[in-house]
């Protein structure tokens, strides 16, 4: 069954790949740009395409200090895991629009909650509804 289209997505720059043990091939996509979906058509063959118009990338907020917890968590995830982020300039803790992308991918949250938080285009409403889905995630 093809794939669900959404209003907003990201760009995907094939970066790496590789045989898999199993024989599959694996894929190592990085974002980029933002789109918002003008219009689909989803051919026989089940391949979504797509008219899409570029989205503006957002300036550098700073980050509002009710917030800076969310950015001391976001440092401590990017320390345990490693990746591309966790060498990020310490600056960057310093920018909501960061902060709340890279919580808004790494958080164990619902597909539904991820895709409006990466649709969000003002960064502080992303950083309250991550603290919300935050409060939903701790045990009672």
């Amino acid at each position: 069954k093809p794939a669900a289209p959404v209003a907003v997505g990201t760009e995907a720059r094939i970066v790496d790949f590789t045989t898999l043990p199993d024989g599959l091939l694996g894929v190592t996509v990085e974002g980029g740009r933002r789109f918002r979906v003008e219009h689909t058509q989803i051919r026989d063959n089940d391949l979504i395409v797509a008219d899409v118009i570029w989205l503006d990338e957002p300036e550098a907020v700073q980050l509002p200090v009710e917030y800076a917890l969310l950015a001391t968590l976001l440092q401590r995830l990017l320390e345990r895991m490693g990746g591309v982020h966790a060498r990020a300039d310490a600056s960057a803790y310093d920018d909501a629009a960061w902060v709340g992308w890279r919580l808004a991918e790494l958080l164990p949250i619902a597909l539904a909650d991820r895709q409006l938080l990466l649709q969000e285009s003002d960064p502080e409403a992303r950083l309250q509804r991550l603290l919300e889905l935050m409060a939903q995630l701790q045990p009672e």
